[in-house]
């Protein structure tokens, strides 16, 4: 059901409110790899949201790189329009960084970023070692792929539905020949495929979150819920910690994709 005060107004002042996570971030000790496991310089790809940018995505790279990761930016200037079009863009980003290392990767995927970062997973398969979305609408896209037609369920709110009408008019101005989701393209097949069993998932979402509803999040892998906004959950200390925890994990076992993960919400410092 939509969340009692899901209008623009509402949503506004929630979002304006992600300057408080920003402040307490930036004061937080885990934003300058002070706590928490360090990495050992695994290319960590970030994905950002619907019509989104690499640019507000910055303190999410920064705190990657004094954990102790490579983060890598997706190169997208707009997330809007063919997703197939994106994801080739981000493959090719992808490529270029590895120049033809096998090691494996990880991937970080903000709302509809978290869509794209599934279906790299998907393509790249047991090379994608963990995935980590926030906030995505996952499995609205997948139901919208396997019906083919965009969800219209009655469990999205007004902002999300005009949000969705939106990326829909970008997408035909930007895209005119896509013809999404029945198109058939490579995305689709992509995330609609199962991911391979050696990579981990961890989902993260937002109490406050008043854009992605709960029957639009995935449930595969493990989930954690956050005190903190849509756009508030690439700012959260939480999210940082519980991030940094993930991928210290060495990843999937044949037990589930849990392994290692069982710790998260009894580490104190979450």
């Amino acid at each position: 059901m939509p969340k009692p005060n899901d209008g623009p107004f509402s949503v506004m002042i929630r979002e304006m409110l992600t300057l408080v996570d920003v402040a307490g971030l930036f004061v937080d000790p885990v934003f300058y790899g002070m706590s928490g496991p360090r990495g050992n310089g695994k290319i960590v790809v970030v994905i950002p949201g619907l019509f989104g940018s690499d640019l507000y995505l910055q303190p999410l790279h920064k705190w990657l790189r004094c954990a102790g990761y490579t983060p890598v930016e997706s190169s997208l200037n707009f997330n809007a329009g063919c997703l197939q079009r994106l994801s080739g863009q981000v493959l090719d980003q992808i490529s270029s960084h590895m120049n033809g290392d096998s090691s494996s990767i990880a991937l970080i995927g903000h709302s509809r970023g978290g869509a794209l970062a599934w279906a790299l997973a998907s393509h790249f398969q047991a090379r994608v070692s963990h995935l980590v979305m926030l906030g995505s609408p996952v499995a609205s896209i997948m139901a919208s792929v396997e019906s083919g037609k965009p969800v219209t369920t009655p469990h999205l709110g007004q902002t999300s539905r005009a949000l969705m009408r939106f990326s829909s008019l970008v997408r035909h101005a930007l895209d005119p020949d896509c013809d999404y989701p029945r198109c058939g393209c490579a995305f689709v097949s992509d995330v609609t495929r199962p991911l391979s069993p050696a990579t981990s998932i961890l989902s993260i979402y937002g109490r406050d979150d008043l854009i992605v509803a709960k029957e639009a999040q995935i449930t595969e892998g493990e989930t954690l819920e956050v005190n903190a906004s849509h756009v508030g959950l690439v700012y959260s200390p939480e999210v940082y910690r519980a991030i940094g925890k993930f991928l210290s994990c060495t990843g999937a076992t044949e037990n589930g994709r849990k392994a290692g993960m069982t710790d998260l919400r009894e580490d104190p410092g979450l």
